[in-house]
């Protein structure tokens, strides 16, 4: 089940953390990033009355950033991703999404339907853009 966040608690920051470099002031750079932006937005996916992933994002003309997406650690792989992002597909009426990720999720992005091209960067891991078009769909897992 599809949630909008207004105000962000403590286990949806505990669950966004996971999308960040580790830090030790990671969950007050989330909160502030959160709030500091009205184009910014948090989701979640409930499942028996448990949030097991949230989805962060930007909102810009035309589409929609993810700027974060986690699931429960004893969760992932189960399509609750998958499943969040056609909710906010859903609900938003935006199509057209993009992220930047790294090789640690790529896989992920390209599960569920994103084109991702490697890009230019200054990190000693390799980037990917990524992006989801109204034509595509959310992947097949088979």
């Amino acid at each position: 089940m599809l949630i909008k966040y207004g105000t962000l608690d403590q286990n949806v920051l505990e669950l966004l953390v996971r999308a960040t470099y580790p830090r030790p002031d990671a969950i007050e750079r989330l909160q502030h990033f959160y709030s500091a932006g009205q184009s910014r937005e948090v989701f979640g996916w409930s499942v028996d009355g448990q949030v097991v992933c949230a989805l962060g994002i930007e909102r810009h003309p035309h589409r929609l950033e993810i700027t974060h997406i986690a699931s429960l650690q004893d969760r992932g792989g189960q399509g609750y991703g998958r499943a969040l992002i056609t909710a906010v597909r859903e609900a938003t009426g935006i199509h057209v999404f993009t992220a930047e990720t790294d090789d640690h999720s790529v896989g992920f992005y390209r599960k569920c339907g994103f084109v991702c091209e490697e890009l230019n960067s200054p990190y000693e891991t390799k980037r990917y853009q990524c992006v989801l078009t109204p034509n595509s769909s959310l992947g097949n897992w088979s």
